[in-house]
């Protein structure tokens, strides 16, 4: 055999033995495979630009390190993405929402380190997904005039039933959450209506929430109790400032009650003891007003509250706890160094990178 065709044997063989093969096909590992930590942060990333192209990424992190574990091609490249959830046996799962004109109907799950697993089939434009018992539920906006629930069962990834979310002419599926026993759907009407489902016995007949808010963002405080945050509070008239409401469904009768923060149109939000911090964007309300960026603090239990400002154009894509730091993700197409996770300190409230990440976009947190 030729010195040639040795050398190419070998590289084949190389080709064949490593994981992410000579190129980076869907699904693949693209970066090396070390021993995995315990605790691990996932992030979806996209738009990452290599050779000119465009592509999406699943991306392991240590969150001790601030360091790359693996990296993973997500499927699709024109896609909008809401939501990263694991299972009870430790899969992420992922929806493939879709873009405009093409929406997408597609769940990917994932193994623990990163590795491709399925694909679900599911109703159109997946939003988010939630484990109830022994289900996924997945929330779909489907055609954005009623939602749609593909219920599978997670052993075998069965689907087991489908639910309609019929609403009335405008409705469109806004924002979803989970207390753990129930799951709710926020859609946008004339006033919004809210969805409780359980994987026993869901509900699919609506209650009307006589208030006028405009939501991305539910939070769960405890059982059957959640805050709803009023991204459009900068734009819609009240008698009085509605920045959010409070929602209890734990005694049967839905009760309602508003409250107001210091600053308008909260976004994103996370609880954490018994504080909730907010991320605030009057741009995504409405792009033609002023931009105001900023976190809010309110202590749920005495009502006082704190204002941070936010630099100018910063904003923020995602807003998780992560070892009790307020971390958050800012992606920056323009800027991809700048891009990544930067942390929120409100001691002092400064922002500080502590990982530099293109594309960064969603977080899911490791359990504390």
């Amino acid at each position: 055999m030729s010195k040639t065709s040795i050398r190419y044997v070998a590289i084949m063989l190389i080709c064949i033995l490593t994981l992410s093969g000579c190129s980076s096909p869907v699904g693949s590992f693209l970066a090396p495979k070390p021993e995995l930590p315990d605790r691990i942060l996932y992030v979806v990333a996209t738009g990452i630009e290599q050779n000119g192209r465009f592509h999406n990424e699943l991306v392991l992190v240590d969150p001790e390190q601030w360091a790359v574990l693996r990296r993973t091609r997500l499927k699709v490249v024109d896609s909008v993405f809401y939501s990263i959830n694991e299972d009870s046996l430790g899969r992420i799962w992922i929806p493939y929402h879709g873009a405009p004109g093409a929406p997408g109907n597609t769940v990917a799950i994932f193994n623990r380190d990163g590795s491709h697993l399925s694909n679900v089939e599911t109703c159109g434009r997946p939003h988010s997904v939630y484990f109830i018992e022994n289900f996924a539920c997945v929330i779909c906006a489907h055609n954005g005039f009623f939602g749609r629930v593909t219920m599978i069962e997670l052993d075998t990834l069965d689907t087991v039933r489908e639910l309609e979310l019929e609403g009335n002419e405008g409705f469109f599926l806004t924002a979803t959450a989970t207390d753990g026993r129930i799951v709710i759907v926020w859609g946008a009407d004339k006033l919004p209506v809210l969805y409780i489902l359980g994987s026993s016995q869901p509900d699919t007949v609506p209650e009307t929430v006589n208030y006028r808010v405009a939501t991305q963002s539910i939070l769960p405080i405890r059982e059957e109790q959640f805050i709803v945050l009023n991204e459009g509070s900068n734009r819609i008239d009240y008698d009085e400032i509605i920045d959010g409401l409070f929602l209890d469904i734990s005694e049967g009768d839905m009760q309602v009650k508003p409250f107001a923060l210091p600053v308008r149109s909260p976004l994103w939000g996370v609880i954490s003891d018994n504080m909730l911090f907010s991320y605030h964007n009057s741009r995504y309300a409405d792009p033609k007003g002023t931009a105001e960026r900023a976190m809010s603090r309110l202590d749920l239990e005495t009502g006082d509250t704190d204002l941070w400002p936010l630099p100018d154009n910063w904003d923020a894509r995602d807003l998780e706890i992560i070892d009790g730091r307020i971390m958050l993700t800012w992606r920056r197409s323009n800027d991809p160094e700048a891009s990544g996770i930067y942390e929120f300190d409100p001691e002092t409230g400064s922002l500080e990178q502590v990982m530099q990440l293109p594309g960064a976009t969603l977080m899911l947190p490791p359990d504390d």
